[in-house]
């Protein structure tokens, strides 16, 4: 199982609930640790995406693309091309993301979790890299736990310049976990 940001707290709630489920965990650009300061919290309502998220089913985070390009990409790594297309093509998202990044739910089972992990993260403004070593403490059970720094990123390390040789670093870390992974 793979998941990025929002994406990694249901992987791991879906791990650590239901241990069969998963061979491997690769979490990316996601940590526990509480990363909101009073700016960011202020800078969501100016802009809108708290007030939009109250009154909508549906609205983007992060909307906003100057905002957008400065929380998700290292933009002297970035294409320019690149980020002014992940934010024409932003799909909707549920409302309710945007008020689930605090609780956090899979904190409470993601110690259950006994798969090899792979913890993928940047410099991030939203999950910074810097929490990488406590957030490895949280997979207690883990069989093993490596974690991955993605140098000179940001949240979407995928879409940057050098994102081959992360994406090349993920995929020596699957080929070390053949055991581990079902056979096809």
């Amino acid at each position: 199982m793979i998941g990025h940001s929002a994406g990694s707290k249901i992987v791991e709630l879906a791990a650590g609930r239901h241990p069969a489920i998963a061979d491997v965990l690769i979490a990316t650009a996601y940590t526990h640790e509480p990363f909101v300061n009073n700016f960011w919290l202020t800078r969501e309502w100016v802009q809108g995406d708290n007030e939009r998220a109250l009154l909508h089913d549906y609205e983007y985070f992060e909307i906003n693309p100057t905002i957008r390009k400065n929380d998700m990409y290292n933009t002297a790594n970035a294409d320019s091309d690149v980020m002014a297309l992940d934010t024409k093509l932003a799909n909707l998202t549920p409302s309710g993301e945007i008020f689930s990044i605090n609780p956090r739910p899979s904190r409470f089972v993601i110690g259950r979790i006994q798969v090899p992990v792979l913890l993928v993260l940047a410099d991030d403004t939203l999950f910074p890299a810097r929490f990488g070593p406590n957030e490895m403490s949280l997979f207690a059970t883990a069989s093993d736990k490596t974690l991955l720094v993605a140098p000179n990123d940001e949240h979407v390390f995928m879409l940057q310049r050098n994102a081959a040789v992360t994406n090349s670093a993920i995929a020596d870390w699957l080929d070390a976990h053949n055991a581990a992974l079902p056979t096809c």
